[in-house]
């Protein structure tokens, strides 16, 4: 397919001349983008870095016609004049392409050592924090982002050695919602399914210009070790791209957890007891996957923060046994409890 696009020529002072030209859809299109995620007459703010990724879904989202869109970057000041470099660069693309910027600078490092985390935790919520401000500010609570499926593909494998369920093995979904700071925000990543090489196309197709970050090739960083070592070695180790198969994973594991949450969800909606309960012999007779997915989810539902596996498996061995205590703490000084038939919730001592 075609389109005609117009160019304003330069002519002498006071004379507009234009010529008219036909453009490839094909030069703005990228494969497996997922167009129906998102729509050019919804405001959208978008994370830009400056790396190539995030400059590819800057020209493509403008190729496709989005015009309101918020541009958004945050220096994590890890890179002295590079990192200063970067946001001028960001500002300057977003500008010639009609864009309004919002950039903020904030030192991540103090940030990491003020809250005892790594540098690369502390600075992914300190720009996710930033999201969320200008969010809050703008009034516009959708953000896209430029993850792709070899981002994917490090976050499953991440996960599978962290010891994740079938949430984490599904890796990151293409729409998510996340609370920060209290302000509700939706997640949008229409490239899940667009590799590294195709995002690298199109950059080259288009001639477009982008910050290299240094710091993506250091091996101090988790994911950078699983993208350089552990993802090399795989694909030494069994002689072909594992990248589909580790995907495929991902895709089947995201469909099972789903399947197994809404079969949680109406498990509680027939069983659950007021004011929260839950009737023991009924927990006891969900088959094991079940029962695990049922107590994550009535956890959550009972705003019951950072309970993981090892919580989910007390409650389950105080549930299916008679014997006493027949308590488990949780975080907040609250206590999973089984009494008179029934597994509640107190914040009773």
């Amino acid at each position: 397919m075609e389109r005609m696009e117009a160019v304003e020529l330069h002519a002498p002072e006071g004379v507009r001349c234009y010529v008219e030209f036909r453009v490839s859809e094909e030069s703005t299109a990228l494969a497996g983008a997922e167009t129906d995620l998102i729509s050019p007459d919804i405001e959208y703010l978008v994370g830009v870095s400056g790396g190539r990724d995030s400059i590819v879904l800057l020209k493509w989202l403008s190729s496709q016609g989005f015009e309101n869109l918020i541009v958004c970057h945050f220096n994590h000041c890890l890179r002295g004049e590079d990192s200063d470099d970067d946001e001028r660069f960001v500002k300057e693309q977003a500008e010639a392409l009609g864009y309004s910027c919002i950039s903020v600078r904030n030192d991540s490092s103090i940030f990491a050592a003020q809250s005892k985390q790594s540098i690369e935790t502390a600075a992914r919520e300190s720009r996710y924090r930033f999201f969320a401000r200008v969010a809050r500010e703008k009034s516009c609570q959708r953000l896209i982002l430029a993850h792709h499926a070899d981002d994917q593909v490090e976050t499953v494998l991440m996960n599978l050695f962290r010891g994740s369920g079938l949430k984490g093995l599904g890796g990151m979904e293409p729409v998510s919602h996340r609370e920060i700071d209290g302000i509700p925000l939706e997640i949008i990543r229409p490239f899940l399914k667009v590799t590294r090489d195709e995002l690298e196309e199109f950059r080259a197709r288009h001639d477009l210009m982008f910050r290299e970050d240094s710091t993506n090739i250091e091996l101090n960083a988790t994911r950078n070790r699983v993208r350089h070592e552990l993802i090399p070695l795989a694909e030494d180790i069994f002689s072909r791209d594992t990248g589909p198969a580790i995907l495929r994973l991902s895709e089947i594991a995201g469909m099972e957890f789903s399947a197994s949450l809404v079969r949680a969800g109406r498990w509680l909606s027939t069983h659950q007891l007021p004011p929260g309960g839950l009737p023991l012999k009924a927990l006891r007779a969900l088959p094991p996957a079940d029962l695990s997915q049922v107590l994550h989810l009535w956890l959550k539902n009972r705003n019951v923060k950072d309970c993981g596996y090892q919580k989910v498996q007390n409650i389950i061995t105080m549930a299916r046994s008679d014997d006493k205590p027949a308590k488990v703490n949780l975080p907040g000084g609250l206590h999973a409890r089984r009494r008179s038939g029934v597994v509640f919730i107190s914040d009773e001592g």
